[in-house]
């Protein structure tokens, strides 16, 4: 069978979203809902320039963020600098893993946070060098085994953000189960 994905139609309204295959030299289009719109999109955002080195961006989410620099390099200090997002975005995806996967295992959790350590190299560009994230995990009777798979299962099958970055930059991690934080 000889069938080619063609093309995903939003139209202005967004009301209707048609998915076309090209089948045999012929053009079917199916109407399909919004959640399986999604799927077929890249993933969009947009960057908008508010004064000097500051801007908000956006993406898909439609959330807007604030990025910025320092005053000394044009911007206003306002927000975080992108490569603070950077390592936000590698903390906030790992975390968005172990989170639920302790939470399957009916770990009680109390507390959580992770530490985030990257040294970057003196010239330019000065690109990340490594990375060290320590997962601080806070409650009673938390296992290390439990803590250790979920690390594990993030850093190795589940966190994009981890995925992309570890192709130029060495991350490791350390982990500890605290009573309180």
């Amino acid at each position: 069978m000889d069938v080619k994905p063609l093309q995903t139609v939003l139209l202005p309204s967004y009301t209707r979203v048609f998915s076309c295959q090209k089948h045999r030299g012929e053009t079917k289009c199916n109407r399909i809902n919004s959640a399986q719109a999604i799927k077929h999109m890249a993933k969009q955002a947009l960057l908008k320039q508010l004064n000097g080195t500051t801007f908000v961006a956006k993406a898909n989410t439609n959330h807007w963020v604030v990025v910025d620099n320092t005053e000394q390099n044009g911007g206003s200090a306002a927000g975080a600098s992108p490569k603070e997002m950077l390592l936000f975005a590698l903390a906030g995806c790992t975390a968005s893993d172990v989170i639920p996967i302790l939470k399957k295992k009916r770990v009680a959790l109390q507390n959580f946070e992770i530490r985030i350590t990257a040294n970057e190299r003196e010239e330019f560009p000065r690109v990340f060098t490594d990375i060290h994230l320590e997962y601080v995990f806070a409650g009673e009777n938390i296992a290390a085994k439990d803590v250790e798979h979920a690390i594990h299962l993030s850093l190795t099958k589940y966190c994009s953000v981890h995925a992309m970055v570890q192709a130029g930059v060495k991350i490791t991690h350390s982990y500890s189960i605290v009573p309180s934080l």
